[in-house]
């Protein structure tokens, strides 16, 4: 009877085991998973984010083009300010593209055991893009009911487009990097909460 007993704890304890190492295996094979899964969408945000940018850019020009030709006028000078400043803040939500690209480039070259840390730090920095990208284009809509250029109407609301677009991913980068970003501490006025944006 004692003998009988003993095989049984003995399998238990082998089937104990065996199961630790399922689970182990299990999460590992998991953590490498979402890894691929976040560096494919990174870099699939990274790629839409740059031809944006390059969009954004050559907007830039053309509305400088436009204001270069208010110049010309001697009755354009509100006309003048207000095409200028527009280009100001489309170079703006450019900076905040390019910036946020190279950030996100980072991620391949990050150890797995610290991708929690990087990934947030990357929300907390596209919580922050999306609001400036937000700011720019309120700026923009703003500014464009005063110009009567038609052509440089068409370029302000080609950006706004633009910069809609790119807050679009990074929302939706946003929501796919949640589940690896860590929550902010409790008692802490941080600014930032990409956990409660949408919600």
């Amino acid at each position: 009877m004692q003998t009988i007993s003993k095989a049984i704890a003995g399998l238990l304890v082998l089937a104990f085991l065996g199961g630790c190492a399922h689970d182990t295996g299990s999460r590992n094979r998991t953590v490498l998973v979402a890894a691929d899964h976040f560096e494919n969408e990174i870099r699939q945000a990274i790629a839409a984010c740059r031809v944006n940018a390059r969009a954004l850019d050559n907007i830039y020009d053309r509305l400088h083009d436009a204001a270069a030709n208010e110049a010309g006028r001697s009755s354009a000078e509100q006309q003048l300010g207000y095409i200028q400043k527009t280009y100001l803040y489309v170079h703006q939500a450019r900076l905040v593209a390019d910036y946020q690209i190279r950030l996100l480039s980072d991620f391949r070259f990050i150890a797995k055991t610290q991708h929690s840390d990087f990934l947030t730090l990357r929300a907390r920095d596209l919580d922050q893009a999306i609001y400036d990208m937000e700011d720019a284009a309120s700026f923009l809509e703003v500014y464009a009911a005063f110009i009567e250029d038609r052509q440089a109407l068409a370029e302000i609301e080609s950006a706004r487009q633009m910069i809609g677009g790119t807050i679009y991913l990074y929302e939706k980068l946003l929501d796919t990097i949640r589940p690896a970003v860590k929550p902010a501490a409790p008692f802490t006025r941080d600014p930032y909460s990409p956990f409660s944006r949408g919600t």
